[in-house]
């Protein structure tokens, strides 16, 4: 059998002619290492930077520490300062504002005609403005007259040395009048109805205003007496039945 050598002729020449791959492939390989050395180089100065970065925050965050305690406490600081606003606020309030309720309700029972009575008197709260009044007259007539009455109240001369004059009701609305008679249920009661006026209702809403006085007409001393205090407390505290 012949047999034949199919090896290239430069490789039967250069016994080491793998040496060119092999030094090839360890540049490369050189190569790879040192960008990857490169590479985890740089990751890790931008980790130190921001480490020294986080590092200096923090010194910064300590030194502002005693600074932001008193940030901390000056909440309390403001509410302890608004209390005592609202302590002073209910020491210096006004006459008008301390007697204003008060001196409503001796309007309202001043105003009350006869053959009328009230059932209730509400305010939202105490320094609400808006109030409702509800009663029972034996006439319409009547209705119509206390809310005559009430919205007369607000061109009343004002009088300087007298808080009630200075006390008056706005936006007046009667919400309801209705007539209270049940329905008869014998002839009696049918021919008794007809000779009588029967009762009605009423719910009148409105608001109390205050009116301010000249300057030229403000009294040097306070307006509302001991005795006048007096009568306004008894009037408000009266019952008055039909």
């Amino acid at each position: 059998m012949i047999k034949i050598n199919l090896c290239p002729i430069d490789e039967l020449e250069t016994p080491y002619w793998y040496l060119p791959d092999v030094i090839i492939l360890v540049l490369v390989c050189l190569m790879s290492y040192y960008g990857v050395d490169f590479y985890f180089a740089s990751i890790q100065e931008e980790i130190n930077g921001a480490q020294e970065k986080i590092a200096s925050l923090q010194a910064s965050t300590n030194q502002l520490a005693p600074d932001l305690e008193r940030f901390k406490s000056l909440d309390n600081d403001v509410k302890s300062l608004s209390d005592k606003l609202k302590s002073l606020q209910r020491i210096t309030v006004s006459k008008m504002e301390k007697f204003t309720p008060i001196i409503a309700i001796e309007h309202i029972q001043n105003l009350k005609p006869q053959g009328l009575w009230y059932t209730e008197f509400s305010m939202k709260n105490a320094k609400s403005v808006e109030f409702s009044l509800k009663g029972i007259a034996f006439d319409n007539l009547m209705t119509a007259e206390l809310l005559t009455s009430m919205r007369a109240t607000a061109f009343n001369e004002i009088d300087p040395t007298d808080l009630r004059s200075q006390v008056f009701f706005d936006g007046l609305s009667l919400v309801e009048s209705i007539i209270t008679t049940p329905p008869p249920t014998t002839p009696e009661q049918a021919a008794e109805q007809l000779l009588t006026v029967p009762p009605s209702s009423f719910d009148i809403k409105g608001i109390i205003r205050e009116r301010a006085v000249p300057v030229s007409q403000t009294p040097q001393q306070p307006a509302l007496s001991i005795q006048t205090q007096a009568d306004t407390l008894r009037y408000a505290r009266r019952d008055t039945p039909p």
